[in-house]
């Protein structure tokens, strides 16, 4: 009895109630086996309509050709009110029409839309909380195996970026569209327009400018903004993380080294432009192989530079 398309949607967060509203194609016998299986007195009526309820809490109601089903009845009244314009529909939310969502020509098998905020903002007491468990977890690991140190700060670095990254989301679309045996999953993330990760957005390029310099065929194309900071602090951080401890090195040589690496990454990247790109491959291993070209405005420099970094390496 049941037509193609319907939608699944949660309503509230905490904790959330899975509901859906189905297209049927002759409402009428649906109406009979409701009123059939409904008990005695299940009948509410709401707004000038009627909707069901069940003994185990469930809802239903019919709209035109259009079933809802709920887990509690409130979400039956705000469809009601949906549908009598008493309460504004979500076509009409500027965040959800923004997006576009193809959702009537048939190439999407499934579109989804996530409210972000509201969603972040019940689950983030959670977060917080499973996120401080990690981070004591990983320290104990540490105490008993010292060699994990090196990666400590890091681990909690990017267990914290996780979750500023949620903190600054606004809305989340994913398309689904199954050819065959593939299956196309299309997801699209948009940020709060005041969000730190909305600013890089913003300074990003739009367009890939070194596209001649890449790969024709790659796993993943393109070109960003050299934020020359974070480069600095990611390839230190990268080190830190793979570099083994050693109960008996000598941390002050040890950090000796390392600023001394500092210095070079540093020098190395004040030489550089402000655009870079990257290209991703696979190849004969599950590790990526991956390529960096960068801006070089001044190409003496850069050579110079290489050329006093080779034999540096070749005196030591």
């Amino acid at each position: 009895d049941l037509n193609k398309n319907f939608a699944i949607f949660l309503a509230g967060t905490n904790p959330p109630i899975p509901s859906a509203a189905v297209h049927i194609k002759d409402p009428e016998p649906v109406k009979q086996l409701i009123e059939a299986e409904s008990q005695v007195g299940s009948a509410v009526a709401y707004n000038e309509m009627t909707y069901y309820t069940t003994g185990e809490g469930r809802a239903f109601v019919l709209l035109d050709n259009v079933l809802v089903y709920s887990g509690t009845g409130k979400v039956c009244e705000s469809a009601i009110d949906t549908y009598k314009k008493a309460m504004p529909s979500i076509s009409a939310n500027a965040d959800y029409a923004s997006l576009k969502l193809d959702t009537t020509s048939g190439d999407n098998d499934l579109v989804a839309y996530f409210a972000m905020e509201p969603i972040v903002e019940a689950i983030r007491p959670a977060l917080l909380k499973k996120s401080e468990e990690m981070k004591s977890g990983m320290q104990a690991q540490v105490e008993t195996n010292p060699q994990l140190a090196s990666g400590l700060g890091v681990s909690q670095k990017e267990i914290d970026g996780g979750i500023r990254l949620l903190e600054q989301a606004k809305t989340l679309r994913l398309t689904f569209q199954l050819y065959g045996s593939d299956l196309q999953i299309s997801p699209f993330l948009k940020f709060k327009s005041d969000s730190e990760i909305q600013e890089r957005i913003r300074t990003a390029p739009m367009e890939l400018t070194q596209l001649k310099y890449l790969p024709q065929t790659a796993f993943l194309n393109g070109d960003m903004r050299f934020q020359k900071e974070d480069f600095i602090r990611f390839t230190t951080g990268m080190l830190k993380l793979f570099t083994p401890a050693d109960p008996n090195a000598d941390e002050e040589q040890v950090e000796k080294a390392f600023q001394e690496y500092t210095k070079v990454i540093t020098s190395f990247c004040e030489s550089l432009g402000d655009k870079m790109s990257v290209s991703v491959n696979f190849s004969d291993s599950l590790m990526p192989d991956v390529l960096y070209i960068y801006d070089a405005p001044d190409e003496e420099k850069i050579k110079a530079y290489m050329n006093g970094y080779l034999t540096y390496l070749d005196s030591i």
